[in-house]
């Protein structure tokens, strides 16, 4: 039986980053905000384009870029008190 171990792997913060940043459920954080209906318009245009959930908000939404940056944090979305 082998042990799997994580040592002397490295985070790619980049590519999390990019990974996170297309997920759809992120437009569940906008919601409240927005409504349902636009938030759903929202994910699947994103999602269809391949793009970043948070630029396609900025398109579609009159929410500034700090409305939206607070709104997506993803370390206050999962109560997380992670490394930045």
């Amino acid at each position: 039986m082998s042990i799997l171990t994580t040592r002397g792997l490295e985070i790619d913060r980049e590519r999390v980053a990019l990974s996170l940043g297309r997920n759809p459920i992120l437009v569940t954080a906008l919601n409240a905000v927005i409504g349902y209906e636009k938030g759903a318009e929202i994910a699947k245009s994103a999602y269809a384009q391949y793009r970043r959930v948070i630029d396609v908000a900025r398109e579609m939404t009159d929410l500034d870029e700090g409305t939206l940056l607070r709104l997506f944090d993803p370390l206050a979305l999962t109560g997380g008190r992670g490394e930045r």
